[in-house]
């Protein structure tokens, strides 16, 4: 078994490592900060991930994502991870809001609040920083069907 990363997965890690070394600086280096230290450091540093499609690296391209599989993110974490950037605020939006609307949210719940749904605006951050930003409730319907309303 050949456990080497693949030339594709080789080209991620540089891909990301040298666009880390554009975007750290001191002044956020290391301070794995929540949303409530500093909610306008986390929300600078979130926009630039999104720019690049790497908010939420796993999700499906249509929602703003890259689609990687799970080496790749490995890859990607661990280079977020040496050049210590911030990681505070996303998990939640990444790994609950954002896969719950993708499924069962309106289109336009989908539009708002998903990256690649709007160019002009592709941020998760109304998810991402700030527990009270979206107020988002699932009510089970008759049938077993659930919906999401704001």
């Amino acid at each position: 078994m050949d456990l080497r990363l693949t030339a594709e997965q080789e080209r991620l890690r540089a891909e990301v490592r040298a666009w880390l070394a554009t975007v750290m600086h001191a002044e956020i280096e290391g301070f794995p900060y929540s949303e409530e230290e500093d909610p306008a450091a986390l929300r600078a540093f979130n926009k630039l991930l999104a720019w690049n499609g790497w908010i939420a690296p796993a999700w499906p391209r249509e929602y703003g994502g890259m689609e990687l599989g799970a080496v790749e993110q490995l890859v990607f974490g661990e280079e977020m991870a040496y050049a210590r950037a911030p990681n505070g605020g996303r998990g939640p939006a990444v790994g609950y809001a954002g896969p719950t609307i993708m499924l069962a949210g309106t289109e336009e719940q989908k539009r708002r609040h998903l990256p690649g749904r709007e160019p002009s605006l592709p941020v998760l951050l109304s998810l991402s920083v700030g527990a009270g930003t979206m107020r988002t409730r699932v009510n089970p319907r008759p049938g077993g069907c659930h919906g999401i309303r704001r």
